[in-house]
C-alpha cells in the first residue's frame, strides 16, 4: 500500500536473516547487515551475528562477540566493478577514450608482460572477454601476498604473474584482471586518481558517505569495519619463513594478518568498502538511470 514496511513485516525480515546465520547446519564465520530499498517508498535495515565471532589472542584485533550492526563496514569486493562499469561508460561517451581502443595503447604490455596479448580492447576487459587469467587464481601472487602483507601492489606489478589463457574475444571468462587493468587505463588516459572519480562522480553526490576505496583512502570515522574471516593455514609455511604469526587450521577471525597487500590489488575490481544501505542506494541510483 505504499506505507512502507509493516512493523509484522520488518520482524519477519530480521527472523529470516537471523535464520541464515544461525542456522547450525551452514554456519556463517561472521554476520551479515541486510537493507531493502524500495525507491521513494520503504527502506528496510537489519543485522545479525558478529563483525568479530570468536576471541583469539594472536589473530584478532577485534574482541570476540563484537556485534555486527546497519553501521559496519565490510568490503563489498567485486561489486566495485559496477562503479569502474560506470565510469569508464562515462568517460568514454565524453571521449577520453573510445571501447575500441586496445590495451596497448594506455599499458605498456609489452614491456611488463609479453605474454599476454596487447591487443585486448576496453570493451573486451568491461566484458571479461580479453583471456587474461584471473590474478586470484596465480599461486606465485598469493604466495607473494603472503610473504609480504603490507606491500602496496601496482597494477603493473599484478600484470607480471598473470597468463593468457585463451584468445581475445573467444570466451566470456571472469577475471578480476580484467577492471584492474581498466582502472590503470582510466588513471593513465585522464592523469587523475579513480578514488577521486569515484568520490566526485558517485559517492559525494549520491550521499554514499561509508564508502571509500580501500588503501587509497581511510576509513570514515567513528566507523567499525568487520574483522575479515578464513582459513589461511595453507600459507603458515610461508608466514614461518617471514616470522609471521601462524593462523589455525579453521575458519576464524585473522586481522592480525594485514590485508594491504589484498586491498591494493583489488583496487577498481574489488576494493570499496561500505555499509549495505549505501551499497542499496547506489544500486537503485544505478539501475534506475
Amino acid at each position: 500500500s505504499g506505507q512502507g514496511f509493516s512493523p509484522q513485516v520488518q520482524s519477519r525480515l530480521q527472523h529470516v536473516i537471523d535464520s541464515f546465520q544461525n542456522n547450525t547446519t551452514v554456519p556463517f564465520i561472521g554476520g551479515m547487515s541486510v537493507a531493502i530499498k524500495v525507491d521513494g517508498l520503504a527502506l528496510w535495515q537489519g543485522a545479525s551475528g558478529f563483525a568479530a565471532r570468536n576471541i583469539d589472542a594472536q589473530n584478532n584485533l577485534l574482541p570476540g562477540g563484537t556485534p555486527f550492526t546497519t553501521q559496519t563496514l565490510s568490503p563489498i569486493y567485486s561489486v566495485t566493478k559496477t562503479f569502474t562499469a560506470a565510469l569508464v561508460l562515462q568517460l568514454a561517451s565524453q571521449g577520453v577514450f573510445k571501447l575500441s581502443d586496445v590495451v596497448s595503447k594506455y599499458i605498456p604490455l609489452a614491456a611488463i608482460n609479453p605474454a599476454l596479448t596487447s591487443e585486448v580492447t576496453i570493451r573486451q576487459l568491461l566484458a571479461h572477454e580479453s583471456g587474461y587469467s584471473n590474478y586470484t587464481d596465480e599461486f606465485n601472487l598469493q604466495v607473494a601476498v603472503a610473504a609480504q602483507p603490507t606491500h602496496v601492489w601496482t597494477p603493473f606489478e599484478m600484470l607480471t604473474f598473470v597468463h593468457q589463457i585463451a584468445n581475445p574475444g573467444a570466451e566470456r571468462r571472469y577475471s578480476s584482471t580484467n577492471y584492474i587493468m581498466l582502472g590503470a587505463i582510466i588513471e593513465a588516459a585522464t592523469g587523475g586518481k579513480v578514488e577521486d572519480f569515484y568520490r566526485k562522480r558517485f559517492f559525494i553526490p549520491l550521499g554514499l558517505n561509508s564508502m571509500y576505496l580501500a588503501v587509497r583512502e581511510d576509513k570514515p570515522e567513528h566507523r567499525l569495519q568487520a574483522s575479515p574471516h578464513d582459513n589461511i593455514s595453507p600459507f603458515n609455511p610461508v608466514f614461518q619463513q617471514t616470522g609471521q604469526p601462524l593462523f589455525p587450521n579453521i575458519f576464524t577471525n585473522v586481522s592480525r594478518f594485514p590485508f594491504t597487500a589484498i586491498a591494493s590489488l583489488a583496487f577498481t575490481g574489488g576494493g570499496i568498502v561500505s555499509d549495505a544501505k549505501d551499497l542499496a542506494d547506489w544500486s537503485s541510483a544505478l539501475f534506475s538511470g
